[in-house]
């Protein structure tokens, strides 16, 4: 009894080669298109890993501070003039 197996990822990675042979003449027919593509990409790859770190050193990682019950917070000194802040320690 013979496995088809093999020739199962072999007919898969020929199609997919087939694929991106055609892409890739598509995309050199219309450079334009192309270079969009490819910017948008780009962008996109380059915001969504700029938004993980982020969330990474602001909400998974602990503050790095020696004593973190004494950090200080900010509020506005009055509601008429909220542009004006002043810091004040956390009660104990």
């Amino acid at each position: 009894m013979t496995s088809l197996v093999p020739t199962a990822y072999f007919n898969v990675a020929a199609s997919v080669c087939s694929d991106v042979r055609y892409t890739l003449r598509g995309l050199k027919n219309a450079p334009g298109y192309a270079f969009t593509i490819i910017l948008t990409l780009a962008f996109g790859l380059g915001a969504v890993t700029t938004m993980l770190a982020v969330v990474d050193c602001v909400l998974l990682r602990p503050v790095a501070l020696p004593h973190p019950e004494q950090a200080g917070h900010a509020r506005p000194r009055e509601r008429a003039r909220p542009y004006l802040w002043h810091s004040q320690l956390l009660p104990d």
